[in-house]
């Protein structure tokens, strides 16, 4: 049995509980969400030499499944529900494991296909590998212009229905325009300062221009470059429009994140600073202007992140993943993040490519972690196990409490007038209502001390 966040509401707390409350829900923090609680890791074979992972149904069953990178191919594990995986079934692929993948309709037939590029020299080039909507990959097209690739993303860069690609390769960026068959035109390469072959990029409307621009990181050895904006001129062409400067040190740069960090409506980036085992948050003052407000310091050299709201409070979370170590980073809501050395959590030895992915692979409504294990030869599932977080409002002669409807299931209220005696935690007596994403139920102001929990069995 596990207990789960609890409140009290009593005469002598009442006033401070009523203080804070007011605060908090005319500030942004409207949710204090709490630390964040993963399960045990639950590993699952993908075959030798693991590499960069993606989550998507590719079986049309409602559940997110996985492909990874192997020495081999892609190898698909088919999610059982439970968060547990199918053995995995495997599709030959021109690349080597530690190149990129990312999933995405490409032919526009409803199901969901793979694009691999490749990140050696050995085996240039990648593949598309159209699926058959029931987890099989029986027909491939190969990608003759990507080379020595550390990135790829999918989105409509000039708004026609079909998905393009953009490939981040050593010392340019690839674009490619889908034709909306599984096919795609002449590529387009954007020459960039001090990129890396093992860059990373991310797919977002930096200027709020509703067209989606490119977040490119660059290694900053020769000009102290963090990372560049590539504006979408709405066409599917780009302009290098920015570089944004690390501070004049020399860095590697192996991973960034973009997302609303401060809720004001642009798009902010966190930047992995490999050799100061830091992470930088650049908040977006608007137009694209990104301005350096926070480092975080993680104890250990980064070369993974990944975005999410990990505890339901609705703020941006970060999950910093270097060598066999991973930690997370909450979001206060306002740009800033907490940082806490008990939440580390240890993984199997991998270092690049995008080797952690998000999903929810027991259908409770929370987001869950894949993890690469290369050393293993296997992926990581580790469930999360975050409580909702209770929250109390007080109103003339009563008290709400309520909690967030859409983070985790299965959870009952409880309460007690005495903590000193363990087993007098009853149900509460009436059910909660719904309201819009919360449940809430409303109870007598007494006077007295009554105390509130959550409880899964």
């Amino acid at each position: 049995m596990k207990n789960n966040s609890f409140i009290c509401a009593g005469a002598r707390v009442l006033l401070a509980i009523a203080a804070t409350l007011l605060v908090v829900e005319l500030s942004p923090k409207a949710w204090a969400g709490g630390a964040v609680q993963f399960g045990p890791a639950t590993n699952f074979a993908t075959g030798n030499n693991p590499g960069a992972i993606a989550v998507g149904d590719f079986n049309h069953d409602g559940k997110p499944d996985i492909v990874v990178m192997t020495g081999a191919g892609v190898s698909l594990l088919l999610n059982l529900g439970n968060g547990v995986l199918a053995d995995p079934t495997n599709s030959p692929a021109l690349f080597s494991y530690g190149g990129a993948i990312a999933a995405g309709d490409f032919n526009n037939d409803g199901k969901l296909d793979i694009v691999d590029v490749s990140d050696t020299s050995s085996t240039p080039g990648g593949s598309i590998l159209f699926g058959d909507g029931n987890g099989f990959f029986p027909a491939r097209t190969n990608l003759s212009y990507s080379y020595y690739a550390g990135s790829v993303v999918v989105g409509d860069f000039n708004r026609d229905g079909n998905l393009d690609l953009a490939i981040g390769n050593s010392g340019y960026v690839t674009v490619a325009l889908g034709r909306g068959d599984g096919s795609f035109g002449s590529p387009t390469n954007y020459t960039l300062n001090a990129i890396r072959a093992n860059t990373d990029m991310r797919a977002a409307d930096v200027y709020g221009h509703g067209r989606t621009d490119l977040v490119v990181s660059v290694n900053s050895s020769a000009n102290s470059n963090c990372f560049c904006v590539l504006s979408n001129k709405s066409d599917g062409t780009f302009a290098v429009s920015q570089y944004f400067a690390a501070g004049g040190r020399s860095e590697n740069h192996y991973s960034l994140e973009a997302g609303d960090f401060n809720a004001d409506g642009n798009q902010d980036v966190a930047v992995l600073n490999y050799n100061a085992q830091s992470a930088t948050i650049w908040i977006n003052s608007g137009n694209g202007n990104f301005i350096p407000t926070h480092e975080y310091q993680l104890g250990f050299s980064p070369a993974n992140i990944i975005k999410e709201d990990f505890n339901g409070d609705g703020k941006i979370d970060l999950i910093i993943r270097g060598g066999s170590v991973a930690r997370v980073l909450l979001g206060d809501g306002d740009g800033t993040f907490t940082l806490n050395p008990q939440w580390t959590i240890s993984t199997d030895t991998y270092n690049y490519g995008t080797s952690v992915t998000v999903g929810d692979f027991n259908s409770d409504g929370m987001p869950d972690l894949a993890i690469v294990n290369y050393t293993s030869n296997s992926v990581a599932i580790m469930l999360n196990q975050t409580p909702p977080t209770l929250q109390m409002s007080v109103l003339a002669g009563y008290n709400q409490i309520s909690w967030l409807n859409t983070f985790g299931l299965g959870y009952s209220l409880e309460y007690t007038t005495n903590l000193a005696t363990p087993a007098s935690w009853q149900p509460f007596p009436y059910p909660p209502v719904l309201i819009g994403n919360q449940k809430a139920i409303a109870d007598w102001a007494d006077g007295g001390q009554k105390f509130y929990r959550l409880k899964k069995p």
